[in-house]
């Protein structure tokens, strides 16, 4: 059960400390994904498809070191992205950190961003899907089978969350990451999207001096296409203020101050 004094009191001096109030206790978060896993002495490999093992060695750590708040956890559900014949992320040589690998997602080339434009859905549907899931380019019924084994892959991957999560609570730990029931707004640019999961990362900022004019097209179809917020920024304002809102930066690390006002702040 979750300790409900305790995390009344942790998400308190969170709350105070980002308002610039003195805590009664300072504060300590952690954000570790694979970290856990050598802490507790243990191969993430050998144990990723049993979440209640993932979840004992994943929070080990916990029965030792006192943290207020938590982010990052489990990132990759990696059994989930071999099932529809997807190398985009591997194992490192550790057996624990799961790597991401860009260059294997089959990016846009430059000549697709007129159909990206023009239809943004038929892109993603019928190309940029196949491309990052080859599942999806075989016969109907490889494509399906494939699909039903990332859902039962999926399936074991949040319920070592869920186990992961409700130790967080029994420990009087806070996620401050948006989602959940009470959803927090959050933001996530058109301009990342591109980077991230359509152009990659070198020919989107290549993109950037050489094509801006696409890029531009590019971002606005993907924002007229993004899905709307759970809970508007406005209507947030009128809860408490836990769960926080949250935004996330990719592509805008390398981005110039106009670039950033342009492609990022402007549509925050």
């Amino acid at each position: 059960m979750a300790n409900e004094e305790l995390l009344k009191q942790k998400t308190k001096n969170l709350l105070d400390t980002l308002s610039f109030k003195e805590p009664d206790k300072i504060i300590i978060g952690i954000g570790a994904s694979y970290w856990p896993f050598g802490y507790a002495g243990v191969k993430y490999k050998n144990i990723v498809d049993d979440p209640i093992a993932t979840a004992a060695a994943h929070t080990k750590y916990l029965d030792d070191i006192e943290v207020d708040f938590t982010f990052l956890g489990t990132m990759a559900p990696i059994r989930t992205y071999e099932a529809v014949n997807s190398k985009e992320y591997t194992f490192g040589p550790d057996d624990s950190t799961i790597q991401h690998n860009q260059t294997e997602l089959g990016f846009m080339s430059a000549d697709e961003y007129d159909h990206l434009i023009r239809d943004y859905k038929d892109f993603v549907q019928n190309v940029a899907l196949k491309r990052r899931f080859p599942i999806l380019a075989a016969s109907r019924k490889e494509a399906y089978e494939g699909i039903k084994r990332a859902a039962i892959a999926q399936r074991t991957f949040m319920k070592a969350g869920e186990l992961i999560n409700k130790r967080f609570l029994e420990k009087g730990v806070r996620s401050i990451m948006a989602g959940g029931p009470n959803m927090a707004p959050r933001w996530y640019s058109p301009l990342a999207t591109l980077f991230t999961r359509l152009r990659g990362m070198k020919d989107s900022l290549v993109d950037l001096r050489k094509r801006p004019d696409k890029v531009r097209a590019a971002t606005a179809a993907i924002r007229a296409n993004i899905a709307p917020p759970a809970i508007t920024p406005d209507a947030y304002l009128t809860r408490e203020a836990y769960p926080l809102s949250q935004t996330i930066y990719h592509c805008e690390c390398f981005l110039s101050p106009a670039q950033f006002d342009e492609f990022f702040f402007k549509g925050f």
